[in-house]
């Protein structure tokens, strides 16, 4: 390895792993992970080499990081759903003891995890999916058994609340992570009501923590019918404007507008025909560069069980929105056969692998991608990631979760205004490597951001974003400014 090619202190916030995805007990609208339930229970049980591999593994990720230089405080678990396996969970506790344990669960078996997040305390929160406190509007998570197992869903959704009023009163702390739709918009601000009503000390203490995030839809004709429309958006733009709710207040610039303008890309795009170069010129909300700060790990189906001379993982330039994905394509190795018995699998030779020891052959590759210092192929087509990535990161880069994160390395929402509405921020050793990379990334901004943006303002479709607006052929990249006027 070369000694130059990565900085000895460089800071992320962390290591983001995928691990056992072909397992969840849920079909949420938009997922498009092949997944199977457990066969007749919700907690599966890993025996004792294969859980030891899925620590062996998770330690050879750690300690090529802490040779490579890098710092960082928290690292994120997804699947399929993490709770399946609370043995895997309490393994990335153990190997990253001294970070803050992200986990994303969908509420029904998440019980499982209760006594491990408790023993952590703040060194651990759940984000619970869940897109409102009816079952009407919660729909869009229910997938397709809304309508065919009608009986079934109103189990599964009592069971998410369940979960919810579990967490939250045993004070786990907890991020509600909200897809805003067509379906939902206009009760979203009820939601908040509700949430503020049934758990107010929660909500002021910021450890029960709304967000919303986007539908991830572009390129995908049926869920863009999703999206809500011109008229739900100025309703809802009208509602976060006159609405006293604490939440409100507390995220009405630097992130309910934001949601907005995200949301005004699609239409501009979509709707008025305008070009992503005419968009980024006169944008209608912040960019997004988490993919900066993280590095993916996706272990798809059960790789993560494997020995690590046979477990491969999937590499991405934003593991964020699964974009970019980087190293060898499977050839000439045969099928990759289940390690818990016969389940669907998300692995293909049309993706590409790297094993657990080319880790620091990946992180070198991904460091020199992101920044543009070589070309990379993203989608067929080959170019600079940062000019491959904006139509994504354009349309559909707002996750809600990761914003606070975007906003304060960015600089538009200060230290004090996000500690006040997530407790995160106010975990001082975690707030100290976030503090460093803050300090150290303020040089790599990708572009000046217009002063009408700094309260959270935004650009909607309008005469000088018409088709006769200038065209930009060439958006900066890394270093680069641009106006915005």
């Amino acid at each position: 390895m070369n000694a130059d090619s990565v900085p000895r202190t460089r800071t992320i916030i962390g290591p983001s792993f995928q691990l056992l995805s072909n397992w969840c007990s849920m079909h949420c609208a938009g997922c498009g992970i092949r997944v199977a339930p457990p066969p007749g229970h919700d907690i599966v049980r890993v025996e004792r080499d294969a859980l030891n591999n899925v620590r062996s593994n998770l330690r050879i990720v750690r300690a090529a990081l802490d040779d490579m230089g890098y710092r960082y405080g928290m690292v994120e678990q997804s699947g399929g759903e993490p709770t399946h396996h609370p043995q895997v969970v309490e393994a990335v506790g153990e190997v990253f003891n001294d970070c803050v344990h992200k986990i994303i669960t969908n509420g029904i078996p998440s019980r499982s995890i209760l006594e491990y997040v408790r023993r952590r305390g703040e060194n651990a929160f759940v984000v619970l999916s869940l897109d409102h406190h009816t079952l009407e509007l919660n729909r869009l998570r229910l997938g397709t058994a809304h309508a065919m197992q009608p009986d079934r869903t109103a189990q599964i959704h009592q069971s998410i609340l369940e979960t919810l009023d579990l967490f939250t009163r045993n004070n786990i702390p907890t991020v509600l992570s909200t897809i805003i739709s067509t379906w939902n918009i206009a009760g979203y601000l009820s939601f908040i009501a509700w949430l503020e009503e049934h758990y107010p000390r929660q909500v002021e203490e910021g450890t029960l923590v709304p967000i919303p995030v986007s539908l991830v839809s572009f390129g995908n004709p049926r869920l863009g019918q999703l999206n809500p429309s011109q008229e739900q958006l100025a309703a809802f733009e009208e509602a976060i404007e006159a609405s006293s709710l604490l939440t409100v207040e507390r995220t009405r610039g630097w992130l309910l507008r934001q949601l907005v303008g995200h949301y005004y890309h699609k239409r501009r795009f979509f709707e008025f025909g305008e070009s992503i170069d005419q968009i980024c010129l006169h944008p209608s909300r912040h960019p997004c560069d988490i993919f900066r700060y993280m590095i993916s790990f996706n272990f798809q189906d059960e790789e993560v069980l494997r020995p690590p001379t046979e477990a491969l993982f999937e590499g991405y330039l934003c593991g964020v929105k699964v974009l970019g994905n980087i190293g060898y394509a499977l050839t000439d190795m045969g099928p990759r056969l289940p390690v818990l018995g016969s389940r669907p699998s998300n692995m293909g030779k049309g993706k590409k692998y790297y094993r657990v020891d080319q880790i620091a052959e990946y992180i070198e590759k991904k460091e020199a991608a992101s920044n543009d210092r070589e070309l990379v192929n993203v989608g067929g087509s080959l170019g600079y990631f940062g000019d491959l990535r904006r139509g994504m990161c354009t349309l559909d880069d707002f996750d809600g979760v990761w914003w606070p994160f975007n906003a304060y390395l960015k600089g538009f929402a200060d230290e004090a205004t996000i500690a006040e509405f997530w407790s995160l921020f106010r975990n001082a050793t975690f707030l100290d490597k976030l503090r460093h990379l803050r300090e150290q990334e303020r040089s790599r901004m990708d572009c000046h951001i217009s002063p009408e943006l700094a309260d959270g303002r935004w650009e909607q479709a309008g005469p000088r974003h018409s088709a006769q607006a200038t065209r930009q052929t060439s958006f900066p990249r890394c270093g680069q400014t641009t106006s915005t006027g």
